[in-house]
């Protein structure tokens, strides 16, 4: 497993869509990229994060599957998806 690295990310509403999460995410994927251990990197995000969802698919991230009723929250459920990217 030391080929593999798995990230995660959180960004407030006020501060989506200014350009924040793409440039963490190219910081960390140049970081990887320039490790010659790593292989692929991986992450998790529910699917109705459409924002989270968008920036993933932008830098290259791809689906891998989902886990429905992954998280329940005032009784709604809500599905996690696994996505990686290969560096």
């Amino acid at each position: 497993m030391e080929h593999t690295a798995v990230i995660g990310m959180g960004m407030l509403q006020e501060w989506q869509n200014i350009g924040l999460g793409t440039a963490l995410l190219s910081a960390i994927i140049e970081w990887a990229k320039s490790n010659p251990i790593l292989e692929l990197i991986w992450l998790q995000v529910y699917t109705e994060n459409e924002s989270g969802l968008n920036l993933y698919l932008k830098m290259g991230f791809v689906e891998n599957g989902v886990i429905k009723n992954f998280f329940k929250q005032d009784n709604k459920y809500f599905h996690n998806l696994t996505m990686t990217l290969m560096v």
